[in-house]
This record gives C-alpha cells, sequence and structure tokens, in this order.
C-alpha cells in the first residue's frame, strides 16, 4: 500500500503536461459505475464538480464498504514511453458529521494492483483538495486501469465523496509533483478504405463493415462516401461503431432495379 499525498494548489507546476487518460476518466458524461462489492451508489453527476461538464460521486455504504469500478475498459491507459508517472486527483467529501474516512484509489499496472491511500477529514468538507503520488518504472505498452475502494469508517449515516480533475502525466520536469490540471487531448482517428461493394437488388440493402482501430462503441462516427452512390440512388444509413475496432453503415437501394455501384473510397473519422 502507497499513500496519496496532499499538494496545496499553488504548490503545483504551473506550466501543464499533457494528461495521458482517456477522455471518459474526465467523468463528463452521464455514467453509472459498476459496485464491484460492498454497497454504494456511483455516477457521474451534473452537480459540484469543478471541472467540465461533471464530476464523480461515490455513496458507499459505511457499515461494508464498497469497491468501484468502470466495469468495463473505459478507464484504461496505455504508457507511451519508459519513465515516471505521476497521478493526481481531486477530491472533496460532504459529512453528515465530522468524522475520518479512508480512500483508495487502486491503480492496476497490467491488472496487478496496488492500493494507494489518504485518509478525508472535515478538512475535505465540502472542498476539494489534490492528492498525487509518483507511480515510477513504467514501461512503454503498460496498461493502467482505475477503481475506487471506501472502507468502514466512523461517520455516522452515509457520506458522500465526490472525485475531479484526474491526471496521468510523465514526471518530465523530474520533480515528482504534479502540473496543474488539463483536459486529455483529443485522438483523432481517419481510416479511409477502397471498397467494391456488391450488387444490391432492388429493396434491398448492403451492410458495410471497416475495420477502424481504436474505434469503441459509442465513438461518434463521421463517414464520406463516393458521389457514385447518390448517382446511382443508394441511401447511405447512419454510421455507427457496431463493434470495437469496426464501423458499420447501411446502403439502401430505392432505385427499383438491381444496383452494383462502382468501387471507390470510404473515409471514417472518429473525434474523442
Amino acid at each position: 500500500m502507497a499513500s496519496l499525498v496532499y499538494i496545496e494548489e499553488n504548490q503545483l507546476i504551473n506550466s501543464p503536461n499533457i494528461n495521458l487518460l482517456p477522455q471518459f476518466a474526465m467523468f463528463n458524461d452521464a455514467f453509472s459505475w459498476n459496485v464491484v462489492s460492498g454497497t454504494a451508489t456511483a455516477t457521474n453527476l451534473n452537480q459540484e464538480q469543478l471541472e467540465g461538464n461533471r464530476c464523480l460521486r461515490i455513496v458507499p455504504t459505511i457499515s461494508v464498504g464498497a469497491l468501484v469500478n468502470s466495469g468495463g475498459s473505459q478507464m484504461e491507459t496505455t504508457i507511451p514511453s519508459d519513465g515516471n508517472y505521476i497521478f493526481s486527483i481531486k477530491h472533496k467529501c460532504s459529512f453528515p458529521t465530522l468524522g475520518t474516512e479512508q480512500v483508495t484509489v487502486k491503480i492496476y499496472v497490467n491488472s496487478v494492483a496496488t492500493d494507494y491511500t489518504f485518509t478525508a477529514t472535515a478538512t475535505n468538507n465540502n472542498v476539494y483538495r489534490t492528492y498525487y503520488q509518483v507511480i515510477p518504472n513504467l514501461i512503454a505498452g503498460d496498461v493502467i486501469d482505475f477503481a475506487f475502494q471506501f472502507g468502514t469508517n466512523d461517520i455516522a449515516g452515509s457520506y458522500k465523496n465526490y472525485f475531479d480533475a484526474p491526471k496521468l502525466e510523465i514526471d518530465s520536469f523530474g520533480f515528482g509533483i504534479p502540473s496543474v490540471f488539463s483536459e486529455p487531448e483529443q485522438i483523432v482517428i481517419d481510416v479511409t478504405e477502397t471498397i467494391d461493394v456488391p450488387s444490391i437488388s432492388s429493396n434491398d440493402s448492403y451492410q458495410v463493415d471497416i475495420t477502424v482501430s481504436g474505434a469503441e462503441v459509442g465513438d461518434f462516427v463521421q463517414l464520406t462516401y463516393p458521389t457514385t452512390i447518390l448517382d446511382d440512388g443508394l441511401v447511405v444509413g447512419f454510421p455507427i461503431v457496431s463493434a470495437s475496432d469496426t464501423v458499420s453503415f447501411i446502403l439502401h437501394n430505392h432505385s427499383g432495379g438491381s444496383v452494383d455501384t462502382a468501387s471507390g473510397d470510404y473515409s471514417v473519422k472518429i473525434v474523442k
């Protein structure tokens, strides 16, 4: 077990490093988290946020504690290069009565967890505080994931935990302390594939599948296609990520006769 260390805001490095976490980890989208064990409610809430549109609120039951994760790979980050990295996150509580609680961020490196723990007290009551720790000697290709754990404590009743502005950055300055918060850079995926669609009978359709590495179900997809598609009277359906790494859309023939459209380039763009 290791500690997450409190740091004053004015002690953060004022030149922001790149935040390597995925956009999902910013808690900006509506989402209900997975309670692995214990009892809790865990949602991305559009209130009490410090940055962006939402924050993560976890309300554990104090008598049994709780372990909470995303339930999938949404929080995963692949380390781009060898080195020491710094994880930081902002946290506050809403205590019904004053007390203490142990808060643990479980950080998984290639599925092996280390517990990073801090103790929240009355100083965290409705005030965001930044906690951080150096994760040393990571290797390019390592996969990092996260979960949140709460033990039993001396607070009467339930209590609310709010998390916001998480950041994973390489320790490029060599000081072992985090830089000010910054949003992750957008990921842009562009793929163009030449496809020869087979003949489509009248009032029939054909599903086109394009391999797009990095595409995830729920991503917004932009599609461009050959103008001959319209000239031939075909109707193009809305593109979706039908499975990981696969974008699909439907071509439907309303022309009244069979159509064998010419081979052409289909381009897919995903920004996330």
